[in-house]
Protein backbone atom coordinates (compact mmCIF):
# COMPACT_ATOMS: atom_id res chain seq x y z
CA UNK A 1 0.00 0.00 0.00
CA UNK A 2 2.83 2.40 0.79
CA UNK A 3 4.51 1.61 -2.56
CA UNK A 4 1.26 2.27 -4.44
CA UNK A 5 0.74 5.66 -2.75
CA UNK A 6 4.32 6.65 -3.49
CA UNK A 7 3.98 5.75 -7.21
CA UNK A 8 0.67 7.60 -7.44
CA UNK A 9 2.19 10.75 -5.91
CA UNK A 10 5.19 10.56 -8.24
CA UNK A 11 2.92 10.24 -11.32
CA UNK A 12 0.74 13.15 -10.19
CA UNK A 13 3.78 15.33 -9.51
CA UNK A 14 5.16 14.52 -12.97
CA UNK A 15 1.82 15.30 -14.59
CA UNK A 16 1.52 18.58 -12.79
CA UNK A 17 5.10 19.44 -13.73
CA UNK A 18 4.38 18.86 -17.44
CA UNK A 19 1.22 20.92 -17.27
CA UNK A 20 3.02 23.73 -15.54
CA UNK A 21 5.83 23.74 -18.11
CA UNK A 22 3.28 23.88 -20.98
CA UNK A 23 1.29 26.76 -19.46
CA UNK A 24 4.22 28.99 -18.45
CA UNK A 25 7.86 29.51 -19.24
CA UNK A 26 8.97 29.21 -15.61
CA UNK A 27 11.40 26.45 -14.66
CA UNK A 28 11.36 23.91 -11.93
CA UNK A 29 10.74 24.19 -9.08
CA UNK A 30 7.21 25.40 -9.71
CA UNK A 31 6.14 28.81 -8.71
CA UNK A 32 3.98 29.78 -5.79
CA UNK A 33 1.01 30.14 -8.16
CA UNK A 34 1.28 26.50 -9.16
CA UNK A 35 1.51 25.50 -5.56
CA UNK A 36 -1.62 27.47 -4.73
CA UNK A 37 -3.41 25.93 -7.70
CA UNK A 38 -2.29 22.50 -6.62
CA UNK A 39 -3.54 23.17 -3.12
CA UNK A 40 -6.87 24.37 -4.59
CA UNK A 41 -7.13 21.24 -6.75
CA UNK A 42 -6.82 23.16 -10.06
CA UNK A 43 -3.75 21.26 -11.30
CA UNK A 44 -5.43 18.97 -13.81
CA UNK A 45 -3.79 17.11 -16.72
CA UNK A 46 -4.04 18.41 -20.21
CA UNK A 47 -6.53 16.39 -22.23
CA UNK A 48 -4.46 16.86 -25.32
CA UNK A 49 -1.70 14.85 -23.76
CA UNK A 50 -3.86 11.76 -22.90
CA UNK A 51 -1.59 9.14 -24.58
CA UNK A 52 1.45 10.34 -22.63
CA UNK A 53 -0.65 10.44 -19.50
CA UNK A 54 -1.91 6.93 -20.13
CA UNK A 55 1.61 5.70 -20.83
CA UNK A 56 2.90 7.29 -17.65
CA UNK A 57 -0.03 5.89 -15.78
CA UNK A 58 0.66 2.41 -17.16
CA UNK A 59 4.33 2.66 -16.27
CA UNK A 60 3.41 3.91 -12.83
CA UNK A 61 0.94 1.07 -12.48
CA UNK A 62 3.52 -1.44 -13.74
CA UNK A 63 6.08 -0.06 -11.30
CA UNK A 64 3.48 -0.18 -8.61
CA UNK A 65 2.55 -3.76 -9.50
CA UNK A 66 6.20 -4.79 -9.68
CA UNK A 67 6.84 -3.23 -6.32
CA UNK A 68 3.66 -4.70 -4.95
CA UNK A 69 4.42 -8.17 -6.37
CA UNK A 70 7.99 -7.95 -5.10
CA UNK A 71 6.85 -6.86 -1.70
CA UNK A 72 4.23 -9.58 -1.68
CA UNK A 73 6.83 -12.11 -2.83
CA UNK A 74 9.23 -10.99 -0.15
CA UNK A 75 6.38 -10.99 2.33
CA UNK A 76 5.29 -14.48 1.32
CA UNK A 77 8.89 -15.65 1.26
CA UNK A 78 9.44 -14.23 4.69
CA UNK A 79 6.11 -15.69 5.73
CA UNK A 80 7.12 -19.12 4.36
CA UNK A 81 10.46 -18.88 6.12
CA UNK A 82 8.63 -17.89 9.27
CA UNK A 83 6.29 -20.82 8.72
CA UNK A 84 9.24 -23.18 8.21
CA UNK A 85 10.89 -21.80 11.31
CA UNK A 86 7.62 -22.07 13.19
CA UNK A 87 7.14 -25.58 11.79
CA UNK A 88 10.60 -26.61 12.95
CA UNK A 89 9.98 -24.95 16.29
CA UNK A 90 6.61 -26.66 16.54
CA UNK A 91 8.21 -29.99 15.62
CA UNK A 92 10.81 -29.40 18.33
CA UNK A 93 8.10 -28.35 20.71
CA UNK A 94 6.10 -31.39 19.67
CA UNK A 95 9.06 -33.57 20.58
CA UNK A 96 9.32 -31.77 23.88
CA UNK A 97 5.58 -32.08 24.38
CA UNK A 98 5.60 -35.78 23.47
CA UNK A 99 8.50 -36.39 25.85
CA UNK A 100 6.71 -34.33 28.47
CA UNK A 101 3.49 -36.20 27.68
CA UNK A 102 5.30 -39.53 28.10
CA UNK A 103 6.74 -38.32 31.36
CA UNK A 104 3.31 -37.06 32.32
CA UNK A 105 1.80 -40.42 31.36
CA UNK A 106 4.37 -42.27 33.44
CA UNK A 107 3.84 -39.76 36.23
CA UNK A 108 0.07 -40.19 35.88
CA UNK A 109 0.45 -43.97 35.95
CA UNK A 110 2.63 -43.65 39.02
CA UNK A 111 0.12 -41.26 40.53
CA UNK A 112 -2.72 -43.66 39.72
CA UNK A 113 -0.79 -46.46 41.40
CA UNK A 114 -0.05 -44.17 44.31
CA UNK A 115 -3.71 -43.15 44.45
CA UNK A 116 -4.71 -46.83 44.41
CA UNK A 117 -2.26 -47.48 47.24
CA UNK A 118 -3.59 -44.46 49.10
CA UNK A 119 -7.15 -45.62 48.56
CA UNK A 120 -6.17 -49.05 49.86
CA UNK A 121 -4.41 -47.38 52.75
CA UNK A 122 -7.48 -45.21 53.32
CA UNK A 123 -9.68 -48.32 53.39
CA UNK A 124 -7.25 -49.97 55.80
CA UNK A 125 -7.19 -46.81 57.91
CA UNK A 126 -10.98 -46.68 57.87
CA UNK A 127 -11.07 -50.29 59.05
CA UNK A 128 -8.45 -49.56 61.68
CA UNK A 129 -10.34 -46.42 62.72
CA UNK A 130 -13.54 -48.45 63.07
CA UNK A 131 -11.65 -51.04 65.11
CA UNK A 132 -10.01 -48.33 67.19
CA UNK A 133 -13.36 -46.66 67.76
CA UNK A 134 -14.85 -50.01 68.75
CA UNK A 135 -11.85 -50.71 70.98
CA UNK A 136 -12.09 -47.19 72.39
CA UNK A 137 -15.79 -47.72 73.11
CA UNK A 138 -14.95 -51.06 74.73
CA UNK A 139 -12.17 -49.40 76.72
CA UNK A 140 -14.56 -46.63 77.72
CA UNK A 141 -17.06 -49.21 78.95
CA UNK A 142 -14.27 -51.04 80.76
CA UNK A 143 -13.11 -47.76 82.28
CA UNK A 144 -16.65 -47.00 83.39
CA UNK A 145 -16.87 -50.45 84.91
CA UNK A 146 -13.46 -49.97 86.53
CA UNK A 147 -14.52 -46.58 87.86
CA UNK A 148 -17.67 -48.13 89.27
CA UNK A 149 -15.57 -50.96 90.66
CA UNK A 150 -13.14 -48.43 92.14
CA UNK A 151 -16.05 -46.62 93.78
CA UNK A 152 -17.29 -49.91 95.15
CA UNK A 153 -13.77 -50.76 96.29
CA UNK A 154 -13.51 -47.32 97.87
CA UNK A 155 -16.72 -47.93 99.75
CA UNK A 156 -15.50 -51.45 100.56
CA UNK A 157 -12.21 -49.96 101.73
CA UNK A 158 -14.04 -47.59 104.03
CA UNK A 159 -16.16 -50.47 105.29
CA UNK A 160 -13.04 -52.63 105.71
CA UNK A 161 -11.34 -49.78 107.52
CA UNK A 162 -14.27 -49.59 109.88
CA UNK A 163 -14.20 -53.37 110.22
CA UNK A 164 -10.44 -53.25 110.84
CA UNK A 165 -10.91 -50.70 113.57
CA UNK A 166 -13.73 -52.81 114.99
CA UNK A 167 -11.53 -55.93 114.73
CA UNK A 168 -8.65 -54.12 116.38
CA UNK A 169 -10.98 -53.05 119.17
CA UNK A 170 -12.33 -56.59 119.37
CA UNK A 171 -8.74 -57.91 119.28
CA UNK A 172 -7.77 -55.65 122.15
CA UNK A 173 -10.83 -56.77 124.06
CA UNK A 174 -10.11 -60.37 123.09
CA UNK A 175 -6.50 -59.96 124.18
CA UNK A 176 -7.73 -58.62 127.49
CA UNK A 177 -10.10 -61.57 127.80
CA UNK A 178 -7.28 -63.88 126.79
CA UNK A 179 -5.14 -62.45 129.54
CA UNK A 180 -7.97 -63.08 131.93
CA UNK A 181 -8.41 -66.57 130.47
CA UNK A 182 -4.67 -67.22 130.76
CA UNK A 183 -4.80 -66.22 134.39
CA UNK A 184 -7.86 -68.40 134.91
CA UNK A 185 -6.19 -71.25 132.98
CA UNK A 186 -3.15 -70.84 135.23
CA UNK A 187 -5.40 -71.18 138.20
CA UNK A 188 -7.06 -74.19 136.57
CA UNK A 189 -3.63 -75.71 135.90
CA UNK A 190 -2.74 -75.27 139.52
CA UNK A 191 -6.07 -76.79 140.54
CA UNK A 192 -5.52 -79.59 138.03
CA UNK A 193 -2.08 -80.30 139.46
CA UNK A 194 -3.55 -80.40 142.96
CA UNK A 195 -6.36 -82.65 141.75
CA UNK A 196 -3.91 -84.91 139.94
CA UNK A 197 -1.82 -85.11 143.07
CA UNK A 198 -4.93 -85.87 145.10
CA UNK A 199 -6.04 -88.34 142.43
CA UNK A 200 -2.68 -90.05 142.63
CA UNK A 201 -3.03 -90.32 146.36
CA UNK A 202 -6.57 -91.55 145.99
CA UNK A 203 -5.47 -93.99 143.30
CA UNK A 204 -2.89 -95.33 145.76
CA UNK A 205 -5.56 -95.69 148.41
CA UNK A 206 -7.88 -97.28 145.87
CA UNK A 207 -5.20 -99.72 144.82
CA UNK A 208 -4.71 -100.66 148.45
CA UNK A 209 -8.43 -101.06 148.85
CA UNK A 210 -8.63 -103.09 145.65
CA UNK A 211 -5.92 -105.44 146.85
CA UNK A 212 -7.68 -105.71 150.17
CA UNK A 213 -10.97 -106.43 148.41
CA UNK A 214 -9.27 -109.06 146.27
CA UNK A 215 -7.77 -110.61 149.36
CA UNK A 216 -11.14 -110.59 151.06
CA UNK A 217 -12.78 -112.06 147.99
CA UNK A 218 -10.19 -114.81 147.85
CA UNK A 219 -10.59 -115.47 151.53
CA UNK A 220 -14.36 -115.47 151.21
CA UNK A 221 -14.09 -117.86 148.27
CA UNK A 222 -11.86 -120.16 150.30
CA UNK A 223 -14.25 -120.03 153.22
CA UNK A 224 -17.21 -120.65 150.94
CA UNK A 225 -15.48 -123.60 149.36
CA UNK A 226 -14.48 -124.93 152.73
CA UNK A 227 -18.06 -124.67 153.92
CA UNK A 228 -19.25 -126.23 150.70
CA UNK A 229 -16.84 -129.11 151.06
CA UNK A 230 -17.90 -129.57 154.63
CA UNK A 231 -21.55 -129.52 153.64
CA UNK A 232 -20.97 -132.01 150.89
CA UNK A 233 -19.03 -134.21 153.24
CA UNK A 234 -21.85 -134.08 155.76
CA UNK A 235 -24.35 -134.92 153.04
CA UNK A 236 -22.33 -137.89 151.95
CA UNK A 237 -21.99 -138.96 155.48
CA UNK A 238 -25.71 -138.68 156.00
CA UNK A 239 -26.39 -140.61 152.83
CA UNK A 240 -24.05 -143.27 153.92
CA UNK A 241 -25.73 -143.41 157.29
CA UNK A 242 -29.15 -143.56 155.69
CA UNK A 243 -28.07 -146.33 153.42
CA UNK A 244 -26.82 -148.46 156.17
Amino acid sequence: MWTRTRAYRAARTKRCRKTSSAGSSSTWPPSATWRSERAAGQCEPDRSRAPAYQDARRRALVDFLRGYVGSQYRFHRSYEESLETAKAWLAQQRGYWEAAAKQDQSALAELRGRIAELEGGKSWLDEQRARWEQAAAQKARELDELNARCLELGRSKDWLEEQRRAWEQAARESEQRNEELRAWIGQLEQAKAALLEQLAREQGVGETLRREVERLRARTERVRRSWLYRALARLRLLEELDGT
